[in-house]
């Protein structure tokens, strides 16, 4: 009991600081997307690649103020349209173009919130698949090299010893949901094997007028109340470098051959997750646990992910030219 505990936390862990859009499409899922429908050309269309995963990055640095929702609701609904104001010439354009395509109103991650195109009865992809998942834990999973595992349902968990399951429906929905957003992260390496180079690349050759162009868009927002004027433009720069680093070292994970980035996945989620409890390193063996929700994951979606990702991508690239950004 004491090893499914350490992992439930360790996966909510990762839902809270990696991935501050639960619910939504990965870095990988945006970076191809952004790559496929993409206007620019050369270190311009990498920007746009860059552009489409900093709505999710540049939201980690901010994550514990106690207006970050707002902040979440400005980048992803109500100012997504800034960076297209405030965007001038070069490649700042083609950032703006990758920042335009995330939005969840219109954007990629509409399908994955909101409304599936392709399958669960119209419900939202990510959400629908992460049901499932729940549906069919307790299972045996065969991980490579290390053999079968037993993984079990998260709502099981007694977090502090009295045999009364301590984590609720609603909670257990939400890690799920952060498990199938990596999973299909992995499963998009059958798409593209170079996808963990495209993110290090779109990190490592972004612009220097990106920091300018975020502080432009958004500092003077009432969403970013909670921090004083004269602090505002740091915390944005601050949050745009934290999170290109956050995309380069994820593409990192992702440029291993399998299983290297499975047990990488993993292992970066452990190590977060014992950050996150204030523990000098993960338990032993966790991150083989952690692995063994993501393999059962990918079972779910392997027949389904990637026309819904298809679908998603040629929804947005007509949405792009139907508001004149193609």
């Amino acid at each position: 009991m004491r090893g499914k505990f350490y992992v439930a936390l360790i996966v909510l862990a990762v839902v809270l600081t990696w991935s501050s859009a639960a619910f939504a499409w990965g870095y990988a899922v945006h970076a191809w997307a952004a790559d496929s429908y993409g206007k620019m050309g050369g270190n311009k269309n990498l920007n746009e690649v860059y552009g489409a995963l900093l709505p999710d990055t540049f939201n980690q640095y901010l994550f514990s103020l106690p207006c970050f929702g707002d902040i979440y609701y400005l980048t992803h609904f109500s100012g997504f349209m800034n960076v297209e104001y405030a965007q001038k010439t070069g490649m700042e354009k083609g950032t703006a173009y990758g920042f335009l395509g995330h939005n969840n109103d219109w954007g990629l991650d509409a399908t994955a919130h909101t409304s599936s195109m392709t399958t669960c009865e119209g419900n939202p992809y990510v959400i629908c698949k992460a049901a499932e998942l729940a549906e069919v834990l307790p299972a045996e999973v065969n991980l490579p090299v290390v053999g079968t595992i037993t993984v079990y349902p998260l709502t099981w968990l007694d977090l502090d010893g009295d045999s009364i399951p301590d984590i609720s429906p609603v909670m257990a929905a939400e890690l799920y949901h952060g498990l199938v957003e990596y999973t299909i992260d992995l499963k998009m390496k059958e798409v593209d094997p170079d996808i963990g180079l495209l993110l290090q690349e779109a990190a490592e050759q972004r612009s220097d007028k990106v920091p300018g162009l975020m502080v432009e868009a958004f500092v003077s927002e009432p969403a970013f109340s909670c921090i004083d004027t004269a602090s505002r433009s740091t915390f944005i720069e601050i949050s745009e470098a934290t999170g290109r680093q956050i995309i380069y070292d994820f593409g990192s994970i992702l440029a291993q051959p399998y299983p290297a980035d499975l047990y990488g996945v993993a292992e970066l989620m452990a190590a977060m997750g014992a950050g996150f409890l204030g523990l000098p390193e993960p338990p032993p063996g966790m991150d083989i646990m952690v692995a063994g929700y993501l393999v059962k994951a990918q079972e779910l979606v392997d027949a389904s992910f990637l026309a819904e990702i298809n679908a998603s991508a040629v929804f947005v690239d007509e949405q792009m030219k139907a508001l004149g950004y193609k």
